[in-house]
This record gives structure tokens, C-alpha cells and sequence, in this order.
């Protein structure tokens, strides 16, 4: 009887069981069983959770973290300190003004572009289309001066001693070495055709100027090389019955000034080309400067411009000595003008409340963990409503083995003073190690991983799709920061 009486039971508690499970499914999300979240932007603090014990102590030892001369010293020994004051300083210029650089593109990127600075980057583009406008009609006008200086040093100067000098034969008009001669005839006869393709000069677009350039350049390259032979030629050649020296002397003087010509086309072609180029790529910059203006900023750029504000606030702090406690100042070497070396002990405090943390950091935490961090503190004797805070005040350089596993000593100190804290107490420490505002968060159980690459699943209408994320730090409760692939909402 008593078997069947249990098995009775042990049946109508299967059922219960079966009933609760499959109602749990059921109410999880419709018929599916899949929970939903939608993205949001909030704040998000990243947390460090250790154990500890909490223990007397003599002193705090304080030390610059950067090496500087001392410009400040603010409180001597046996003065009194309060948590946040500043105790000693160094010359800190450098950083300052690098915070206040960052400052003030993060107030113009959230302030955005004002109409009268669009106006002027406006006026910029409509300023360069006018140098550009400008520099295509000087850079015309010196193709076709170069044309014309061209043509009259080899048709104007030089044929006045060749023979049928347009012809398929010409001919100099006197002896000379044999290889110069061929030389002289050949490179004519290829500037005649240079001449002759380019004496109609056709209208030409901006995409049309490096090569057009080109061609003027090689062209009048070969005639200055063409004048520099005839100018070789004349010098060889003597007055004789059918050549004088008064047209000798003119062949001379024409050669001459044409070279003169030559030389001038060539570097003012050479200087206008560079005015083009350069008028082209200020219009393109001024055109985008103009649209970067009118879009407005990205919230991205926004977020990574908060982040270089924190990093270079964090940055200037490193220049100061800020009481962590309230206390007392013990010791005190630092003196204006003297330079103060990082890490080397100046300033000692002696606290008002007595009673420090000290807790054993695993090394994939101890990254993240910095001295002035904030933190939460459960002493167990109270249970987990009643938090005490405390702050980082050192964090050991070396490792210490414990159990064969290495970590890292952190000692803290209770900001305020509190006569439930008492020595041999078993503290649960939360360290605030960061904390980021108006960023994308989803549950950490949201996040998949296949093939080295962590997404999400969206649902879009009835159907869903597999999303790429990237990853930033993890919060607290269970959330983490999405940096990109997903949006509010």
C-alpha cells in the first residue's frame, strides 16, 4: 500500500513538473521559446570583482606617475588633507593644453557646423573655383605661347639656313661633320610633325591637360635640342663665297635669342602646370570640406572624441598628487622648482580611518585596474544591502604566487570613516575599472561566435538574420558594449 501511495506521488509530481516546463516555453515568446531585447544606449560600467580581507595600516606612499619639475606643493607635514585635494603638482602645460585641444573638438563636433561657417567654407569653394577657372586659362595661354615660340625658332630661325626645310629632304645650306648634319635633318623632320599636329589648338577639357602638357613639353624639348646642335653647326662653320659673315653672324643671333625663347616657354609652361594642379586639388579640398560641414558629425566620431577627452583628463592626472583619504600628511619631499622622477616616493598620509583592503588580483584582471579607480565594498558581518567605498590606492608592479598562480597585490583604502569596519573583516570588493555613457549594450547571452566572429540574432519582421558585432568592455550585469553592427532600436 505504501509503495503505490508513493508511486502515486512521484507520478502526479512528474506531471506538475511537465505542465510548469512546457507553460514556461509557451510564455517565453509566443510558441518559439526565444527571448527579445531591443537595443539600447545607456551607461555601462565595466567592474572587476575580488575578495579580500580588511586589515590596520600605518601610511599611505604617494609618488608622481610622470617625471617633471615640481611647480606646486600644497600642503606640508602635519596638515590635514581631504579626499580629491591636490597635494603637490608638476609643470603640466603640455597636457593641459592637449585637453583643452580635445575639449574643443568634442564642443565642435556636438555643436556641429554653424551657417556662418558654411557660408565661409562656400565662399571657399566658389574662391577656388575662380583660382581654378583662372589657373586652366593661364595654363591654355601657355600651351599656345609655347606653340608660337616654337614655331618661330624652328620655321623663323632655324630654316633661314636650310633648304626645302617642310620638304621629306631638307638640306643644310653648308658642310659640316657628317653626324651632326644627320642629326640636325632627323630631329627636323620630327618637329615638323609636332608642328604640324599641334598649329590647331582644340578646346581642352581639365581631363585633358596632363597630356597635353606632356606633348608640349617633349616638343619643345626637341627644339631646344635642335637649336643646341645648330648653334654646335654655326660655330664650325667659316665665311666662305656663298655664305657671308654678316648672315653668318645673323644665323648666330637668331640661334641665339630662340634658345633664349625656348628656355622661358619651357619654365613658364613647367610653373603654370603646378598652378593647375595645385588650384584642382585646393577645389577638391575646399568641395569636401564644404560637404564634411553640411553633414554634419558622425556619432561615432563623437564617441571616439569623448573617449581622447577621457584619455588625455587621465593623461593630465598623472601630473598631480590627489589625496585618495582624508588623513593626515606624514611626509612631504617634494619641493617647487626640483624635478620629481615617476614612481619614487615623495609624499607619505597617514589615514583618519585606519583600515585598508588588500586583495589578490588574477592577472587577466589586473590590466584593468588602475590606482584612483573607484570601487564598492560588501563586508559579509552586514550583509550584501549595506556598500562602503573605497578607492585603489596601489597596485603592485610584481606578481605574487599564490597556490602556484600568479597575482597581483591592490590594496584600497575606505573613503569615509565608519566604525562598523573593523579589522578581519571578509570584504567583497567591486572595482569600477570604466565607465562609458550613451553606449550600445545587449545581454552578454545575446552574443554568438562562429568562425572566430561574434553576432547577433535580428529579428526583422517575422524573419531574422544573423548580425556581425564588434565587442567593447563588459558590464556589470550581464550586458556588453556593441561598438558596431548594431543600432538603437
Amino acid at each position: 500500500k505504501d509503495f503505490i501511495i508513493a508511486y502515486k506521488t512521484v507520478i502526479v509530481i512528474v506531471i506538475l513538473v511537465s505542465a510548469g516546463f512546457f507553460w514556461y516555453l509557451s510564455k517565453a515568446d509566443g510558441q518559439n521559446g526565444n527571448e527579445e531585447y531591443l537595443v539600447s544606449a545607456g551607461t555601462l560600467v565595466e567592474e572587476v570583482a575580488v575578495t579580500g580581507r580588511v586589515k590596520s595600516i600605518d601610511d599611505i606612499k604617494m609618488a608622481f606617475e610622470k617625471s617633471a619639475r615640481i611647480s606646486g606643493v600644497y600642503k606640508d607635514v602635519g596638515n590635514r588633507v581631504y579626499a580629491g585635494e591636490v597635494i603637490a603638482q608638476l609643470e603640466f602645460g603640455a597636457p593641459l593644453a592637449k585637453l583643452n585641444q580635445e575639449k574643443a573638438k568634442l564642443d565642435q563636433l556636438k555643436r556641429g557646423s554653424r551657417p556662418e561657417e558654411i557660408a565661409v567654407d562656400e565662399a571657399n569653394v566658389s574662391s577656388a573655383e575662380s583660382a581654378l577657372e583662372q589657373a586652366n586659362t593661364a595654363l591654355v595661354n601657355n600651351l599656345r605661347d609655347a606653340y608660337t615660340k616654337a614655331d618661330d625658332a624652328v620655321r623663323g630661325k632655324i630654316d633661314l639656313f636650310i633648304t626645302n626645310p617642310r620638304s621629306s629632304n631638307p638640306q643644310l645650306q653648308f658642310d659640316i661633320d657628317s653626324q651632326l648634319a644627320i642629326n640636325i635633318i632627323k630631329i627636323r623632320l620630327e618637329v615638323e610633325e609636332i608642328l604640324v599636329e599641334r598649329q590647331i589648338i582644340k578646346p581642352i577639357g581639365e581631363a585633358d591637360f596632363s597630356a597635353e602638357v606632356i606633348k608640349s613639353q617633349d616638343a619643345l624639348h626637341r627644339v631646344s635640342i635642335l637649336l643646341d646642335n645648330s648653334s654646335v653647326a654655326l660655330n664650325s662653320v667659316s665665311p666662305n663665297s656663298s655664305l657671308s659673315l654678316a648672315t653668318l653672324d645673323t644665323y648666330k643671333s637668331n640661334i641665339s635669342s630662340a634658345r633664349v625663347s625656348i628656355n622661358s616657354a619651357i619654365s613658364a609652361l613647367t610653373a603654370a602646370d603646378s598652378a593647375q594642379k595645385t588650384a584642382a586639388t585646393s577645389l577638391v579640398t575646399a568641395r569636401s570640406n564644404l560637404s564634411l560641414k553640411q553633414a554634419g558629425s558622425d556619432p561615432e566620431d563623437i564617441r571616439a572624441q569623448e573617449a581622447s577627452v577621457s584619455n588625455a583628463g587621465a593623461e593630465l592626472a598623472k601630473y598631480r598628487l590627489v589625496s585618495p583619504i582624508s588623513g593626515i600628511v606624514s611626509k612631504q619631499d617634494a619641493i617647487v622648482g626640483q624635478i620629481a622622477y615617476a614612481d619614487k616616493e615623495l609624499v607619505s598620509l597617514i589615514s583618519e580611518n585606519g583600515f585598508q583592503i588588500d586583495i589578490d588580483v588574477p592577472e587577466l584582471d589586473i590590466a584593468r585596474i588602475k590606482k584612483g579607480n573607484e570601487a564598492k565594498v560588501i563586508l559579509d558581518a552586514y550583509g550584501d544591502d549595506v556598500f562602503f567605498n573605497a578607492i585603489v590606492t596601489s597596485v603592485d608592479p610584481a606578481e605574487t604566487i599564490v597556490e602556484n598562480v600568479p597575482k597581483y597585490k591592490v590594496t584600497l583604502l575606505f573613503k569615509d570613516k565608519d566604525e562598523r569596519i573593523k579589522s578581519g573583516l571578509t570584504a567583497n570588493v567591486y572595482i569600477t575599472t570604466q565607465v562609458k555613457e550613451n553606449v550600445l549594450t545587449v545581454p552578454a547571452r545575446a552574443v554568438l561566435s562562429k568562425d572566430g566572429k561574434r553576432y547577433v540574432v535580428l529579428k526583422i519582421g517575422e524573419n531574422t538574420e544573423e548580425k556581425e558585432v564588434v565587442l567593447g568592455i563588459r558590464g556589470s550585469r550581464g550586458e556588453v558594449e556593441v561598438v558596431s553592427g548594431l543600432s538603437v532600436g
